[in-house]
């Protein structure tokens, strides 16, 4: 399907760019969506430049944000899940759990299989406002004048936010 000011549409499990010629990728809401993770990961290594990166805002699996997504979220949340799941629907076939997954529970698994990536820094954020705003699907719960408050009230938080988070921003680089 031909959509407008799109220039191309592919997978992330096979990249269709030569090796050492991306400079960064940059992800919103996607890894957790990609089946076999472990081979996106494989083409990021082959395909970016040394010192290219990928940055990736995700669901993150912190006391709040396990809450949220096991109760009220469409996607499946299991933290103790496969390192893939079965190909789909890519908007409904999941596991937001992957971000843990990959880059905190099976670290080693990470380490040994990607060398040449390094996780410089993975940032909790967002215990909120998304919720608040309606995320996707629904209708805002607060008015939009109580932006700046909400904004207050998380910075405040902010020293909290690995334990009430409900996304992470992951920051990968390929070294030399």
């Amino acid at each position: 399907m031909e959509l407008p000011n799109v220039d191309m549409v592919c997978s992330a499990e096979i990249l269709p760019f030569d090796d050492c010629t991306i400079a960064g990728i940059m992800m919103l809401d996607v890894f957790h969506h990609i089946p076999r993770p472990f081979l996106f990961l494989k083409e990021a290594q082959r395909t970016l430049v040394p010192g290219g990166k990928i940055v990736m805002i995700e669901p993150a699996n912190t006391f709040f944000g396990r809450f949220i997504y096991t109760h009220f979220h469409h996607e499946p949340f299991d933290a103790k899940g496969e390192m893939e799941i079965a190909p789909g629907n890519p908007l409904s076939n999941a596991n937001a759990a992957f971000p843990y997954i990959y880059f905190i529970r099976e670290l080693a698994f990470f380490k040994e299989n990607y060398p040449l990536l390094k996780i410089n820094e993975i940032k909790y954020h967002t215990p909120f406002k998304y919720i608040l705003s309606g995320g996707l699907s629904h209708k805002s719960l607060v008015p939009g004048w109580s932006y700046k408050f909400i904004n207050g009230i998380e910075k405040m938080a902010s020293p909290l936010w690995k334990y009430i988070g409900l996304f992470c921003t992951i920051e990968i680089e390929k070294v030399k």
